[in-house]
Protein backbone atom coordinates (compact mmCIF):
# COMPACT_ATOMS: atom_id res chain seq x y z
CA UNK A 1 0.00 0.00 0.00
CA UNK A 2 1.31 3.41 -0.96
CA UNK A 3 1.15 6.59 1.05
CA UNK A 4 0.00 8.86 -1.76
CA UNK A 5 -3.40 10.30 -2.63
CA UNK A 6 -5.23 12.08 -5.42
CA UNK A 7 -7.88 14.75 -5.10
CA UNK A 8 -10.53 15.20 -7.80
CA UNK A 9 -11.47 18.88 -7.69
CA UNK A 10 -13.79 21.46 -9.22
CA UNK A 11 -13.60 25.24 -8.96
CA UNK A 12 -16.44 27.67 -8.47
CA UNK A 13 -14.05 30.55 -9.26
CA UNK A 14 -13.28 29.85 -12.87
CA UNK A 15 -14.96 26.54 -13.79
CA UNK A 16 -11.70 24.60 -13.96
CA UNK A 17 -11.39 21.02 -12.80
CA UNK A 18 -8.25 19.11 -11.95
CA UNK A 19 -6.71 15.96 -10.51
CA UNK A 20 -4.20 16.88 -7.80
CA UNK A 21 -1.56 14.26 -6.87
CA UNK A 22 0.17 14.23 -3.47
CA UNK A 23 3.13 11.95 -2.72
CA UNK A 24 2.30 11.91 0.98
CA UNK A 25 -1.08 11.68 2.73
CA UNK A 26 -1.17 14.35 5.43
CA UNK A 27 -3.35 13.93 8.52
CA UNK A 28 -6.09 16.45 9.08
CA UNK A 29 -5.29 18.56 12.13
CA UNK A 30 -7.68 19.31 14.94
CA UNK A 31 -10.19 16.47 14.56
CA UNK A 32 -10.64 12.95 15.83
CA UNK A 33 -7.75 10.54 15.28
CA UNK A 34 -10.05 8.28 13.25
CA UNK A 35 -9.70 10.77 10.38
CA UNK A 36 -6.03 10.28 9.55
CA UNK A 37 -6.22 11.81 6.06
CA UNK A 38 -7.47 14.95 4.37
CA UNK A 39 -4.75 17.35 5.52
CA UNK A 40 -3.40 17.98 2.02
CA UNK A 41 -6.00 20.69 1.43
CA UNK A 42 -4.35 24.09 1.19
CA UNK A 43 -1.05 22.61 0.01
CA UNK A 44 0.15 22.73 -3.57
CA UNK A 45 0.06 19.29 -5.18
CA UNK A 46 3.16 17.41 -6.35
CA UNK A 47 1.53 17.01 -9.77
CA UNK A 48 -1.63 18.46 -11.26
CA UNK A 49 -3.56 17.87 -14.46
CA UNK A 50 -6.40 20.13 -15.56
CA UNK A 51 -9.21 18.04 -16.98
CA UNK A 52 -11.58 20.82 -18.00
CA UNK A 53 -11.48 24.55 -18.52
CA UNK A 54 -14.77 26.41 -18.78
CA UNK A 55 -17.01 23.77 -17.23
CA UNK A 56 -16.73 21.80 -14.02
CA UNK A 57 -15.93 18.16 -14.62
CA UNK A 58 -18.64 15.58 -14.11
CA UNK A 59 -16.58 12.88 -12.37
CA UNK A 60 -19.41 10.35 -12.27
CA UNK A 61 -21.06 8.31 -14.97
CA UNK A 62 -18.40 6.27 -16.75
CA UNK A 63 -14.72 5.53 -17.28
CA UNK A 64 -12.37 8.49 -17.59
CA UNK A 65 -8.58 8.78 -17.97
CA UNK A 66 -6.22 11.66 -17.20
CA UNK A 67 -2.43 11.84 -17.62
CA UNK A 68 -0.29 13.80 -15.17
CA UNK A 69 2.14 16.05 -17.07
CA UNK A 70 5.18 15.78 -14.78
CA UNK A 71 5.21 12.00 -14.44
CA UNK A 72 3.34 10.83 -17.54
CA UNK A 73 1.32 8.50 -15.29
CA UNK A 74 -2.29 7.96 -16.36
CA UNK A 75 -5.10 7.84 -13.81
CA UNK A 76 -8.15 5.75 -14.72
CA UNK A 77 -11.35 6.30 -12.78
CA UNK A 78 -14.89 4.97 -12.99
CA UNK A 79 -17.32 6.51 -10.52
CA UNK A 80 -20.99 5.49 -10.73
CA UNK A 81 -23.62 8.17 -11.27
CA UNK A 82 -25.21 7.18 -7.94
CA UNK A 83 -22.20 8.70 -6.14
CA UNK A 84 -23.65 12.18 -6.75
CA UNK A 85 -26.36 11.43 -4.18
CA UNK A 86 -23.97 9.79 -1.73
CA UNK A 87 -23.69 11.29 1.75
CA UNK A 88 -19.92 10.82 1.79
CA UNK A 89 -17.45 8.07 2.56
CA UNK A 90 -16.24 5.23 0.34
CA UNK A 91 -18.18 5.11 -2.93
CA UNK A 92 -19.53 1.61 -3.65
CA UNK A 93 -18.74 0.39 -7.14
CA UNK A 94 -16.14 3.07 -7.90
CA UNK A 95 -12.71 2.12 -9.23
CA UNK A 96 -9.49 4.08 -9.62
CA UNK A 97 -5.98 3.02 -10.64
CA UNK A 98 -2.80 4.61 -11.93
CA UNK A 99 -1.28 1.36 -13.21
CA UNK A 100 0.91 1.04 -10.12
CA UNK A 101 -1.71 1.20 -7.42
CA UNK A 102 -5.46 0.80 -6.91
CA UNK A 103 -7.35 3.46 -4.98
CA UNK A 104 -10.60 3.58 -3.06
CA UNK A 105 -12.79 6.54 -3.99
CA UNK A 106 -14.00 8.64 -1.05
CA UNK A 107 -16.66 11.33 -1.50
CA UNK A 108 -15.82 14.50 0.39
CA UNK A 109 -18.58 15.95 2.52
CA UNK A 110 -16.79 19.17 3.50
CA UNK A 111 -16.64 21.10 0.23
CA UNK A 112 -15.01 24.00 2.06
CA UNK A 113 -11.69 22.13 1.86
CA UNK A 114 -9.54 23.70 -0.83
CA UNK A 115 -6.59 22.63 -2.93
CA UNK A 116 -4.45 25.46 -4.29
CA UNK A 117 -2.94 24.95 -7.74
CA UNK A 118 0.39 26.39 -8.87
CA UNK A 119 -1.33 29.56 -10.12
CA UNK A 120 -3.07 30.18 -6.80
CA UNK A 121 -6.48 29.04 -8.07
CA UNK A 122 -8.47 27.37 -5.31
CA UNK A 123 -10.18 24.10 -6.21
CA UNK A 124 -12.80 22.36 -4.08
CA UNK A 125 -12.33 18.67 -3.37
CA UNK A 126 -15.12 16.46 -4.66
CA UNK A 127 -13.44 13.07 -4.18
CA UNK A 128 -10.23 11.86 -2.57
CA UNK A 129 -8.56 8.71 -3.88
CA UNK A 130 -6.80 6.81 -1.10
CA UNK A 131 -4.77 3.60 -1.48
CA UNK A 132 -6.85 0.42 -1.18
CA UNK A 133 -6.48 -0.78 2.40
CA UNK A 134 -5.91 2.70 3.79
CA UNK A 135 -8.13 3.20 6.83
CA UNK A 136 -10.98 5.60 6.06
Amino acid sequence: MGNDCIYLCNSAQNNKSACAYYKQILPKAGIDAEFNWGGNAGHQPDDLVYVSDGDNQVWEGGPQSFTFPSSGVTLNIDIPTSAQQSQGGIVDGATASNGFENFQVVKVTDLGELVTDNDGVQLMQVYILLPVGFSV
